[in-house]
């Protein structure tokens, strides 16, 4: 399996998405988180949410070689609540109220052609096979306000985020991105953009000119996987 991660400030000062990937054995783990908060906050709450479930979910599959799919969901669940209670902690710690440090995070799991996914907030996990783009999380929005999350880690100690299972195949392109990529583009064009699979640095290219012409004025993060035997 090809992987590319690429990432940038964009038009703010700093950049606070965050995005991480793993090898163990047969397992691919991939992480993208979308911090917020004042001052460097939100650039620490996503650092910490990445880095705390890409240890843990390697020392798990360093000890545990062929779990069952249910037993990935349900240790999935339990790293989204050690990265939650480690962002409260560091909040905390920083003298800081619940939810002025808080993230999005999206988690992806990959053996052969099994993706299993753990998500909370609107970062992103898209499918495209073909010419076709699915999109593979809902996205955890007010309905009245599309910019105003309502699930995202760091808020308080209770979370419950949504995990998912799909059968990918080989020649699949797995895409993972936060919505300063996403917000302006429509599906067509990014699956114009990511064209070409085995060119994933130059997709990741596509995908960031396209967001910022169509007016992305947030950080810009992308994670792309192209599947292989």
């Amino acid at each position: 399996m090809l992987s590319y991660i690429k990432s940038d400030k964009g038009l703010r000062s700093n950049n606070e998405d965050f995005a991480l990937d793993a090898q163990v054995g047969k397992y691919k783990i991939f992480a993208v988180a979308d911090g917020m908060g004042g001052e460097n906050n939100g650039e620490v709450a996503s650092n910490v949410a990445c880095n705390t479930v890409i240890t843990n979910l390697v020392s798990y599959f360093e000890a545990n070689d062929n779990p069952s799919e249910n037993d990935i969901k349900d240790v999935l669940n339990n790293v989204f609540q050690e990265a939650n209670k480690e962002i409260l902690k560091t909040c905390a710690n920083a003298g800081l109220r619940d939810s002025d440090m808080g993230t999005t995070l999206t988690v992806a799991v990959i053996r052969e052609r099994k993706a299993i996914i753990a998500h909370i907030g609107d970062t992103r996990a898209y499918l495209k096979h073909g010419s076709s783009l699915t999109r593979l999380t809902s996205d955890h929005v007010s309905n009245t306000d599309s910019n105003q999350l309502v699930k995202f880690l760091g808020v308080n100690c209770f979370i419950n985020p949504d995990i998912y299972s799909y059968n990918i195949m080989y020649g699949d392109l797995f895409v993972l991105c936060t919505d300063g990529v996403y917000k302006n583009l429509s599906d067509a064009t990014i699956v114009e953009c990511l064209k070409i699979h085995n060119d994933l640095e130059g997709s990741a290219d596509k995908l960031f000119t396209a967001a910022m012409e169509a007016g992305s004025s947030d950080n810009l993060t992308v994670l792309l996987a192209n599947i292989r035997p």
